[in-house]
């Protein structure tokens, strides 16, 4: 190799490796980018100040009595208060934040997700990962019941405590959700992919949850006339159930621990290729149309096996 072309490349060598430790210094004293090309309908040069996040809040003082919100690749707080209030965090660069609030109806429609304007982009990125993170957080007065809550979440950080509704609908694809003491008639739940943990939640006339994949813990709870629906994945209930109660579980693996006894219960069940544990009990390889527990009882729990695993106890 000719001795003005290893000079060239010692040389850059050495200017990459500088580059990378005082990219790394600069990350580590909370330093941004300094340029980043992206494509926003055609190329350009993006200006630093562009990736700093902006706050907006909203003050709400008339009663809500809907709420409806759709987000994506975000952090989304619900948390109780003492007034109704909004407050996002974001860069218009990355982000898309649009509401819209209807006084006549009580209605609060949020969504917030990552904008199409900057599809395409490289550049020189050490800072923090916070540094484009959209956050969303929403304060609801302790006294808030809402007749409808819909709540739409695509790969989102989701924290949601105190929620009151007479019907609360949650869609969750690749989502990290912890939710606490929520309270409603009506709960309906689907989950694809992603981890979900419920803690003293109450569904007092019905529920139905459908798990596609992902992990769901739901703790200390109390729900009546569940549809649970388990195409894959891993889940685990402890609490009580009330009414008619019917588990479907085509794979995966369930835990149900129940505060009651076995004699306050009608179990009812069938199992196909899986296995069923009831207590001390095993049941697999086409046991179909067996009970356990009393038929006299006033909660029905039935449970259909597939191909999954099904582990019930109760005290």
């Amino acid at each position: 190799m000719p001795k003005p072309t290893k000079i060239i490349l010692i040389a850059s060598a050495f200017c990459l490796v500088s580059g990378l430790v005082l990219g790394c210094i600069g990350a580590a004293f909370g330093g941004i980018r300094v340029v980043s090309i992206g494509w926003d309908h055609g190329l350009r040069v993006l200006d630093p100040e562009d990736f700093i996040r902006e706050e907006e809040s909203l003050d709400i003082s008339k009663p809500i009595n809907q709420l409806s919100l759709d987000v994506s690749a975000c952090e989304l707080t619900i948390k109780e208060g003492v007034k109704f209030n909004v407050t996002v965090y974001y860069s218009k660069v990355y982000w898309s934040y649009k509401y819209s609030l209807d006084d006549t109806k009580g209605a609060l429609d949020i969504s917030l997700s990552a904008s199409l304007g900057t599809p395409i982009e490289f550049g020189f990125y050490f800072a923090s990962p916070n540094e484009r993170i959209a956050q969303l957080v929403i304060t609801i007065p302790r006294s808030t019941t809402f007749s409808e809550a819909d709540i739409t979440c695509n790969a989102a950080s989701v924290d949601l405590s105190g929620l009151k509704a007479d019907k609360l609908s949650l869609y969750l694809n690749a989502c990290s959700f912890y939710g606490k003491a929520i309270a409603c008639q009506e709960l309906v739940l689907h989950m694809n992919a992603g981890y979900m943990q419920l803690d003293d939640i109450v569904a007092a006339d019905s529920a139905s949850i459908s798990l596609n994949a992902g992990d769901l813990n739901i703790n200390d709870s109390s729900f009546s006339n569940l549809g649970f629906d388990m195409q894959a994945g891993a889940a685990y209930y402890q609490g009580k159930l009330g009414g008619v109660n019917d588990f479907g579980i085509t794979a995966g693996y369930l835990e149900i621990e129940l505060k009651q006894a076995e004699d306050d219960i009608d179990f009812r069940y069938e199992v196909g290729l899986g296995d069923l544990s009831i207590n001390d009990r095993s049941f697999t390889g086409m046991s179909s149309g067996g009970n356990a527990g009393s038929r006299n009882a006033d909660v029905r729990v039935s449970i259909n096996v597939e191909f999954g695993s099904v582990n019930v106890t109760t005290r």
